[in-house]
């Protein structure tokens, strides 16, 4: 998934990307994009070097004037692809945790001695996941 997202944002830009773009380049249906968390974490070599990628420029976003819009716009839509997998059911706070449980599960299976496997990190974004539905229900 992270493959497709960048080649979204490689061909079409930043505004460029959205379910339907992500859907067509892909070759799964929005619907099934909105299905599950698997997507937001890496699932192979390929996947982890592109995480890489991401991180890197998440981390310059930080300090770099220039890339604030760009990737707070992608961090943005992000979080709102993420709301709309719970179906727009957890709460800002509940929202705010994943947001921040998927980066740290990034960084967990991204790291460069004795990562994290995907596999665990998609059952630990899971049962997060769970959780916050069960507290919106």
């Amino acid at each position: 998934m992270v493959t497709t997202i960048n080649t979204v944002i490689v061909e079409q830009g930043v505004f460029g990307l959205t379910l339907g773009s992500i859907g067509r380049e892909s070759g799964i249906s929005p619907g099934s994009l909105l299905h599950g968390v698997g997507p937001f974490l890496p699932g192979d070599d390929d996947g982890v070097l592109l995480t890489r990628a991401w991180l890197a420029w998440c981390e310059l976003w930080r300090s770099e004037e220039w890339l604030l819009h760009d990737v707070g716009e992608l961090r943005a839509r992000e979080r709102r692809l993420l709301a709309e997998v719970h179906e727009l059911r957890v709460t800002t706070p509940d929202l705010d945790l994943l947001v921040a449980t998927v980066d740290g599960l990034r960084v967990a299976v991204c790291a460069p001695v004795r990562p994290m496997p995907p596999a665990e990190a998609r059952g630990l974004l899971g049962a997060a996941s769970a959780a916050a539905l069960g507290r919106a229900a």
